[in-house]
């Protein structure tokens, strides 16, 4: 559930982060795997710096809303600028 500006130590830990957090929750809630997954931690660290996931395999998410893939999408952004970060957004 970390967020890509964990991963650049001199950034602080911000509310951001936990809306990146919950929309990992939410995308494994729906489809039941993670969002980002790499054997190698180096890879799955570049993975999550890059935003690098995908609403696959399709199966897993035939049954999702647009608006909810939306909302993940949103969520999972990688510059924390770019993210939800409240009700109104």
């Amino acid at each position: 559930y970390l967020a890509p500006e964990i991963l650049h130590l001199d950034t602080p830990y911000g509310k951001e982060c936990d809306i990146w957090s919950i929309g990992v929750i939410t995308f494994m809630l729906l489809s039941g795997c993670p969002p980002f997954y790499d054997e190698n931690v180096g890879q799955l660290y570049s993975k999550i710096k890059c935003g690098q996931y995908a609403f696959e395999p399709a199966y897993y998410w035939s049954h999702v809303s647009h608006d909810a893939k939306h909302l993940i999408s949103c969520m999972l952004q990688v510059h924390p600028s770019d993210r939800y970060y409240d009700m109104c957004s």
